[in-house]
């Protein structure tokens, strides 16, 4: 218990110190630090004294236990969220392969002929809003 009012103290004094030299947005920061780290310890060492605790034990901190669940619940979200993401990416990087573009200029009546069959097939020819490119000439 001992341990824990030393520590408070420390605390409380690091944040008397940071909050007379606040000038920039990082002091700020520092100070808040500070004051979560003094309110922590000043509720470690209630709770220690509610439970009749010499050392301090977690497990036996209902808030610790609490803290511990919610922790353990947000990494198993967000495990299934980066999961979910591979899952899309791995699924369009499928769906990306099975594509085919080609971009070559064609006669008005052959054009009007692929697109009918592309139509028929529930297949575009080229994405709409994108102009289609022109292929560029080779020279030998």
């Amino acid at each position: 218990m001992e341990q824990i009012e030393k520590a408070t103290d420390e605390a409380c004094m690091r944040e008397r110190i940071r909050s007379k030299v606040c000038e920039s947005d990082e002091d700020a920061r520092a100070i808040g630090i500070a004051v979560a780290e003094h309110t922590e310890w000043r509720r470690i060492g209630y709770v220690m004294g509610e439970e009749g605790l010499e050392v301090y034990d977690p497990e036996r901190d209902p808030t610790a236990v609490r803290w511990a669940r919610e922790e353990q619940a947000a990494r198993l979200e967000r495990a299934r969220g980066e999961e979910a993401e591979r899952e899309r990416r791995a699924q369009a990087r499928q769906d990306r392969a099975g594509e085919l573009r080609l971009d070559f200029p064609l006669d008005a009546e052959t054009s009007r002929r692929l697109r009918a069959y592309a139509a028929a097939q529930g297949v575009t020819p080229q994405p709409p809003g994108r102009p289609a490119r022109r292929a560029r000439p080779h020279h030998q």
